[in-house]
């Protein structure tokens, strides 16, 4: 296990767990709102939050969501001011594989879970924060990247309501391979 973690760390130049994202316009609305749909990383992780929080009841539900939007919205606001979070794209690759492996293995504790989430949400919003375009408006690029990552919990969340236990867990499957995938 240590070889694989060593591995991991060592091949970060290699990871390509957030690619080639697309901005539109300004450094506006749009592009903040476009920037989580036009990559896998983002977009599986936020859908994964959701389909999680499905498992939740009443209002506990929203719990992930609104941990990871909080975190995302943290992160985003150090990327925009310059301030990487260390090992950003393999914390994205690892993103993926956490949420995974939640998905797999449902009955996991708050406990445990929120705490994978937060990291999650700070990685993917540092990224998104340092990845944007020259911004004429960093409040509507940040209101169109929580926006669109909501839509992605809420979509998640519906679809795992509908689902069996066992899709979902296929879809944490799916998530694994691709983070392998990815790397």
């Amino acid at each position: 296990m240590r070889k694989f973690v060593f591995a991991l760390f060592v091949s970060t130049g290699m990871a390509l767990a957030h690619p080639g994202h697309v901005h539109y316009g300004s450094g506006s609305f749009s592009s903040g709102f476009l920037h989580p749909l036009s990559g896998v990383d983002h977009l599986s992780v936020a859908v994964a939050v959701g389909l999680w929080g499905a498992y939740l009841l009443g209002i506990r539900a929203l719990i992930p969501v609104s941990i990871f939007l909080a975190s995302m919205l943290g992160g985003t606001l150090l990327g925009l001011g310059g301030v990487p979070v260390p090992g950003g794209e393999v914390g994205a690759l690892l993103s993926i594989v956490a949420m995974g492996l939640l998905l797999l293995t449902k009955r996991i504790g708050l406990s445990v879970a929120l705490p994978l989430i937060a990291l999650s949400g700070i990685v993917h919003g540092n990224l998104h924060g340092l990845e944007a375009p020259a911004l004429h408006s960093p409040a509507l690029y940040v209101l169109g990247l929580l926006l669109s990552t909501t839509m992605l919990h809420l979509s998640g969340m519906a679809v795992g309501s509908l689902m069996r236990e066992r899709y979902v867990k296929l879809a944490g499957a799916a998530l694994l391979a691709l983070a392998v995938a990815l790397i």
